[in-house]
């Protein structure tokens, strides 16, 4: 079964949302490369059913997939292209949640390392006026990895609104990135 994301006549990965990752790692090559090893009978694609193997198709698929790994290398700025393809790289967990006016709410800051090589991280909590911030230490994260940063906050005691978004500030490696993520906290009445 190949589900959604590719049948032996191409792929399907017009979603950037699918983290559709390209290079040895797990991604769309490594499929293919494991599929021309092992040579099945048939591919079973969801909306398609099940269609036979063909191996030269998924050759030629497995050949532009390489020229399009070769042109992310040469657009993105990084050691890896999935940083590029990676719409959820740096994000907010949860990304929303309630609190009460005054209570402490605890945000992790989860960071997708698609390095070869262990990356320093750092985030800075950056809340609306009145919020009492506690900034954590920075981490390495190992490569391929997600680490998380926790990071604590204490809303303020009247707020002076319903909602409040606080943004996630990060430096990653030796290039500060800016509010790269937000998180929504819902205050309860």
């Amino acid at each position: 079964m190949s589900g959604d994301s590719f049948a032996n006549f191409g792929i399907d990965d017009y979603c950037i949302y699918n983290r559709n990752f390209v290079g040895n790692e797990p991604g769309y090559q490594q499929c293919m490369r494991l599929l021309l090893r092992l040579k099945p009978d048939m591919l079973i694609a969801a909306h398609f059913g099940p269609v036979p193997f063909a191996e030269e198709n998924l050759k030629q698929a497995l050949a532009l997939l390489e020229q399009r790994e070769r042109l992310f290398r040469e657009l993105f700025p990084w050691d890896s292209p999935n940083f590029g393809l990676d719409p959820q790289w740096v994000r907010a967990y949860p990304f929303r949640q309630t609190a009460l006016p005054g209570q402490q709410i605890s945000i992790e800051a989860r960071v997708f390392n698609h390095s070869p090589s262990a990356r320093p991280a750092s985030v800075e909590l950056r809340a609306p006026a009145g919020w009492r911030v506690e900034n954590a230490q920075p981490v390495v994260i190992p490569p391929h990895t997600e680490g998380a940063i926790r990071l604590m906050a204490k809303a303020p005691a009247r707020p002076q609104a319903g909602r409040a978004v606080l943004g996630l500030a990060v430096h990653f490696d030796d290039k500060n990135l800016g509010e790269s993520a937000v998180t929504i906290v819902d205050f309860l009445r």
